[in-house]
């Protein structure tokens, strides 16, 4: 074997140089081309035992045994482990390209195919245990995958996956213990802790074998298959819970919303976005504003320490090698890098308190309407709403963040509309007033916010200058 080969995690492996001409030579590199680089028969013996799994579940419904239905799971977590071992045997047969595709069919398993964590809440102790099995089995097989592959795994490329893996064994055992409104409560929670950690982590994953540019890029590939193959996994498991009447799926787009800010550049679509995606909570599920804007304070705290810079990568990573390039095994290896390679830093200081703000007024909201169900708006708290106008004269003082006042001016306004102390106008002339008044407060405060700003404007000139 070519020792070059062993050490690189790239796509393929080159064939051996053919020194005959026989016409047989042709047909030989063919066969090696298409039984050992794409086999084909990896993905027909993972279809074959998927639909043998599938098979034996429906026949054993009819039947149900405590055997039988874990023994299904069993038959999948077996053939998931022998995957794992023709990898790991794989790589170090330097047959780099058949072991990727057996590594990423463990990933598929890994996923849980079978259902195996919701037929456990059915089987009461045992059951539970069942589940708990598998989730160990889950994050033993993500450690043995990496060293079946030559890979390491930093803390958050491993914790994402647990903590989802974590959520399919433990929430489905609440399902008879509690009502649709409290497990739309923990999936929603549950599903921006994943996706959340998802996004504003770094993910590292660096091989152990020096990798050229076409390894990296088969590499970074791979990663991103993986992510969406669990991604997809554990929606469809989401969906499956909804299907089931367990969970709501409309209270969750406010979730989806949330988590969209990921990808959003500048701060003023980040404000958008929160405040529709909370509109839509209160719209479509009352019941559900409090968790929602519990979520929003988090997505602005996460802003302010994840804000994200692009890095435009080298001219190395956009040219890539070819695929049978060999490399200097003697060089270090070298980490994956993201497709779009990003970097996690703070936000700027003024942003940072606005949001920062933010997110205690999202704190308050979520307290506020903590008792609001379907019907009228909760009632004020007059202690929530004094504490929350404190902390706003805290940060007017303290950081100049005169935006802040906005907060308690909405909150105080609306409890006075409730209370009937101010009336929605009426009158002509009552409609006459209001513009009025209007037409002073933004003049007055399109002045000011100008003069405010003129810092900020000088400073951009410099820069451009």
């Amino acid at each position: 074997m070519d020792a070059a080969a062993d050490a690189v995690f790239q796509g393929g492996n080159r064939p051996a140089p053919q020194t005959e001409t026989s016409p047989n030579a042709w047909w030989r590199t063919l066969l090696h081309r298409w039984l050992i680089e794409y086999n084909p028969l990896y993905l027909l013996s993972a279809a074959l035992v998927l639909t043998g799994v599938i098979l034996l579940s429906e026949g054993i419904a009819h039947r149900p045994t405590l055997l039988g239905k874990l023994g299904v799971a069993g038959i999948a977590e077996i053939y998931s482990w022998l995957l794992i071992a023709g990898a790991a045997a794989l790589t170090r047969a330097g047959l780099r390209r058949p072991a990727v595709m057996l590594a990423l069919l463990a990933v598929l398993y890994q996923g849980d195919l079978t259902l195996h964590t919701e037929t456990c809440t059915y089987l009461g102790a045992a059951g539970g245990c069942a589940a708990v099995v598998w989730l160990v089995s889950f994050v033993a097989k993500l450690r043995v995958i990496a060293w079946a592959v030559r890979v390491r795994l930093s803390a958050s490329a491993v914790g994402v996956p647990t903590l989802g893996a974590f959520g399919l064994a433990l929430l489905p055992q609440w399902f008879h213990h509690v009502d649709v409104h409290v497990m739309t409560w923990l999936a929603a929670v549950w599903g921006f802790a994943v996706f959340g950690a998802g996004l504003w982590t770094a993910r590292r994953v660096q091989s152990e074998a020096y990798l050229d540019d076409w390894g990296t890029t088969v590499l970074r590939r791979s990663l991103w298959a993986s992510w969406g193959i669990w991604a997809g996994l554990l929606l469809i498991h989401v969906a499956f819970w909804a299907s089931e009447g367990r969970i709501m799926l409309l209270p969750l787009v406010p979730v989806a919303g949330l988590l969209a800010t990921r990808w959003i550049k500048h701060e003023l679509p980040v404000w958008l976005t929160v405040a529709a995606s909370l509109g839509v909570a209160a719209l479509l599920a009352p019941w559900f504003l409090w968790i929602a804007s519990m979520l929003a304070g988090a997505t602005l705290l996460i802003r302010t320490r994840r804000y994200v810079r692009k890095v435009a990568p080298t001219s190395a990573e956009r040219t890539p090698s070819s695929p049978y390039r060999t490399p200097a095994p003697e060089a270090e290896p070298r980490s994956c890098p993201l497709p779009r390679r990003v970097q996690f830093v703070a936000a700027p200081k003024q942003e940072t308190l606005r949001l920062s703000y933010g997110a205690l007024f999202a704190l308050y909201l979520a307290l506020a309407t903590a008792p609001w169900t379907l019907g009228t708006w909760a009632g004020h708290s007059i202690a929530l709403d004094v504490a929350l106008t404190a902390a706003t004269v805290v940060f007017v003082w303290r950081w100049r963040a005169v935006s802040a006042v906005l907060g308690p001016i909405a909150v105080w306004v609306h409890l006075a509309g409730r209370s009937g102390l101010v009336s929605a106008p009426e009158t002509r002339a009552e409609w006459g007033v209001t513009a009025v008044v209007l037409g002073f407060v933004l003049l007055v405060g399109s002045v000011g916010a100008s003069l405010a700003l003129r810092h900020t404007r000088d400073a951009a000139k410099e820069r451009r200058g």
